[in-house]
């Protein structure tokens, strides 16, 4: 689902955010709390797709709140807590693909860990998981690095976006490989799920997950 400051920024204009803001927000509580009350909890999960917070803050795109990165977080946090007690409910943290493309590219994972961090910290409930998205192209050390400081304890999935399916088994295990240098557990994903893609191109992306999550038999470089 959408967060509200996805909405507005999308189809209100600047100056009229902050007032229609509030508006959104309920009624994504209204719509949150209708899913919930129609699926039994154990059988739900809900990831809040958080777009224009870490856009914004990254100098992607005008925000109408001052501080940019307690702004954001508060907010998603906001999203999380709407979401009842025993229903999984994940994060995903996302630089847009219109065109399948970023609206700015994401200078290394420092901006999702930091909003990661400051989410698992300031939500009333558990997060469950957390995905941060990882460009095909950054095959360097230093866009990971900054996984070093993700939550101490753990208590959050984390899942990336690595798996591209335009670059191959080998490059994604490479990002893989990079990845694991900084962090000890994680699962693999999309950059940016599987909307907007044709039907007949989903088996080999999956089949593309399922290669690249078994153990390499690949030598060591």
């Amino acid at each position: 689902m959408p967060t509200a400051l996805a909405l507005v920024s999308s189809f209100v204009s600047l100056a009229d955010r902050a007032s229609v803001e509030p508006s959104v927000e309920q009624a994504l509580k209204n719509e949150t709390d209708a899913i919930a009350s129609a699926i039994p909890h154990r059988e739900l999960a809900l990831q809040w797709d958080a777009v224009m917070e870490i856009v914004g803050y990254d100098g992607g795109c005008a925000l109408h709140y001052p501080d940019q990165f307690q702004g954001g977080a508060s907010r998603i946090c906001r999203h999380v807590d709407f979401v009842p007690e025993g229903i999984e409910v994940g994060i995903h943290l996302c630089y847009g693909d219109p065109g399948h493309k970023h609206i700015i590219e994401p200078k290394s994972l420092r901006s999702s860990v930091e909003f990661a961090n400051a989410i698992v910290a300031g939500s009333k409930r558990g997060v469950t998981w957390v995905h941060m998205p990882v460009p095909r192209d950054r095959v360097d050390a230093a866009y990971y690095e900054p996984l070093r400081e993700l939550w101490p304890r753990r208590s959050a999935e984390l899942y990336l976006g690595l798996v591209h399916q335009t670059s191959g088994l080998a490059a994604t295990r490479r990002r893989i490989d990079l990845a694991e240098r900084f962090a000890a557990d994680f699962g693999i994903a999309t950059e940016c799920g599987f909307g907007r893609r044709s039907p007949e191109t989903i088996p080999v992306l999956l089949d593309l997950h399922r290669q690249a999550a078994e153990p390499s038999t690949l030598s060591p470089a």
